[in-house]
């Protein structure tokens, strides 16, 4: 338990270092940022520390062993620190709240808009707002295999035309190359014809040949 407040402490500090060391002296500008990218604009007004403070719990408490040889002076720092990380995560929870109402309907958003984060809201808007989450991403699901399916035909259907045909057993026309067909079968019908007159010739010279009388 001391160690888990220990921890807890050195990662408050941490966090709050972090937030004023940008700009220790208060005065001075952040430099222009060329980045397109932009904070999103809040659905609700900001907070003030006033209003935050009404939001956090103000019941610090240390154990022996974090108490052990600080002066009063130093606790009394240590619970400011305390104090300034809990309104931290109450801003940050607020942020993430809004980006929460951003993606819901205009009447739900208006409804739970009313309270500053998710863990204020009351049970039964936030079923609500769970059930809403939950068919969007049935319904992201469903539109997801419906876009599978429709790719997957329309590549079978890319592979089939791509695969070679085969020739039709009556005309011998490929229906991918017609005229190849339509070539090779002409080819076909002048090699039979010239067998055919081959074959007339050689007859006719037989009954042509007078028969031997004995």
């Amino acid at each position: 338990m001391v160690g888990y407040k220990i921890s807890n402490l050195i990662v408050g500090l941490v966090a709050v270092a972090s937030l004023f060391g940008s700009n220790v002296l208060g005065n001075e500008t952040p430099a222009e940022n060329n980045s397109d990218w932009k904070p999103a604009e809040p659905l609700r007004k900001e907070l003030t520390n006033e209003e935050i403070d009404k939001l956090i719990c103000h019941d610090v408490r240390f154990g022996w062993w974090t108490r052990r040889g600080k002066t009063p002076e130093q606790l009394k720092k240590m619970i400011e620190n305390e104090l300034e990380c809990r309104r931290m995560r109450m801003r940050l929870s607020i942020q993430h709240f809004d980006d929460v109402l951003r993606r819901l309907p205009a009447d739900l958003a208006g409804q739970a808009a009313e309270y500053p984060t998710m863990r204020h809201v009351p049970e039964a808007l936030r079923q609500e707002i769970d059930a809403f989450f939950a068919k969007q991403q049935s319904d992201d699901l469903i539109a997801r295999e419906q876009r599978r399916k429709e790719y997957a035909a329309a590549e079978a259907e890319a592979k089939a035309k791509a695969a070679p045909k085969v020739l039709n057993d009556v005309t011998g026309v490929s229906e991918k190359h017609p005229e190849e067909g339509k070539e090779t079968s002409e080819k076909t019908d002048e090699t039979a014809k010239e067998t055919d007159e081959t074959t007339n010739e050689t007859s006719t010279e037989g009954s042509e040949t007078p028969e031997k009388s004995e």
